[in-house]
């Protein structure tokens, strides 16, 4: 796609390796990607200059299960400088990432990292009807657009983000007037909103 790519590659049961195959651009960009470490459950960790970041590379983790959006690991994991080779112990909910933020290269350990659930239910008020086709856009705390989505026949609409940082929901539907909402830090892994539209 650009610069490094990440790929993937089978391992057969004699040992011998399959061929490579480019993960495609849901993960790699015109910049470069790499330092990949997937965990048992299928969680993929790796650094991006391509991806909208803190500078340099960030760290971005993306479920190779559900081929979801990659998303950015935030601070502390992620600096304004090269922040790269993460490893992630599930048990621990730590890991290892290397980096440049002190001016050279070092190793850092016990990185925490909570991900959390935002969960959009999108109702005419007046009634209390569920809302198709509404767009839900998700923006951080500087008002930069982070993901936009379309709510389902239920009016649903989930957002994987990260905890300890502060969201804005904002919703759009022809005929109705727009609403937005701020989404306070999450603490707990699992938060979740509704929006009453």
């Amino acid at each position: 796609m650009g610069g490094y790519d990440i790929w993937k590659v089978n391992i057969n049961s004699n040992g011998t390796c399959g061929k490579p195959e480019n993960l495609g651009n849901k993960i790699n960009t015109p910049g470069d990607e790499g330092f990949p470490f997937v965990t048992d459950d299928g969680v993929l960790y790796f650094a991006s200059n391509g991806l909208t970041g803190f500078g340099g590379l960030d760290v971005f983790s993306a479920d190779l299960n559900t081929n979801s959006t990659p998303i950015n690991l935030g601070k502390p994991v992620n600096s304004e400088k090269d922040d790269f080779a993460f490893s992630f112990n599930k048990e621990k909910n730590g890991g290892y990432l290397s980096s440049n933020r002190s001016g050279e290269d070092n190793i850092y350990a016990s990185v925490p990292v909570c991900q959390a659930q935002i969960a959009t239910v999108v109702k005419y008020a007046k009634t209390g009807a569920l809302l198709a086709n509404a767009r839900v856009v998700i923006l951080d705390d500087k008002n930069n657009v982070l993901e936009t989505k379309i709510s389902n026949d239920k009016g649903e609409v989930t957002y994987d983000v990260e905890c300890q940082r502060a969201y804005v929901i904002e919703v759009y539907k022809d005929g109705f007037v727009t609403k937005s909402f701020p989404v306070a830090k999450i603490k707990r892994r699992k938060g979740s909103h509704r929006c009453i539209y």
